[in-house]
This record gives C-alpha cells, structure tokens and sequence, in this order.
C-alpha cells in the first residue's frame, strides 16, 4: 500500500506549510483513495511499460481544483489497492517497482 509515500508527502506539507496543513491534506488524500473503490475501472490504465505496470489504473488527488498527486492502483477481486502515490510530475515506470 502506498501508506509510506503519504507519510511522505504529508511530512513535506508539514515542513513547507504547517502541521494542520499536513494533517488535511493526509485525511483528503486518504479519503480520496478509498473513493476510487466506488468506481475503479472509470480510471485510466497506466501505460504498461513493464509486466509490472500492466492493469495498474491512477487517479489523480489532492487538494483543490488542480489535483497534484498520481494514486497508482490495482483491482483485486474483492478490493482497490493503492500501490503508490506521488506527485504527478515523476515518472510511473521508475516508480512501480520501488517500494518504502
């Protein structure tokens, strides 16, 4: 689970913003992962770069309007799994096959 790169990223809110930004942010990510449950195949697939990334789907979240982060997921027969989340800039080949 992505649990690691929120804490991540939730770390670097609180450093570049405040703690209750941090603590917000982390509660709306975190919300909005467990909403692409509702509707997970309405998602893109990941472009399959590496057998690895083949039927992973993303979702974009985050705060406001402009959505910032890349949840990366997969659909398992009775659940989502958030495999990892990061900022939309990076590069999801290079990140699929790194875990914290």
């Amino acid at each position: 689970m992505a649990k690691s790169d929120i804490i991540r990223n939730a770390f670097w809110w609180a450093r570049q913003h405040s703690v209750f930004e941090a603590l917000d942010w982390e509660a709306v990510v975190v919300q909005q992962c467990i909403d692409i449950g509702t509707a997970p195949e309405s998602y893109s697939l990941v472009a399959a770069t590496t057998a690895e990334s083949r039927g992973l789907r993303e979702a974009l979240v985050g705060k406001g309007r402009h959505k910032k982060y890349r949840a990366i997921f997969k659909i398992e027969p009775l659940r989502v799994v958030v495999v990892r989340l990061f900022g939309g800039e990076q590069d999801v080949a290079t990140l699929i096959n790194t875990t914290d």
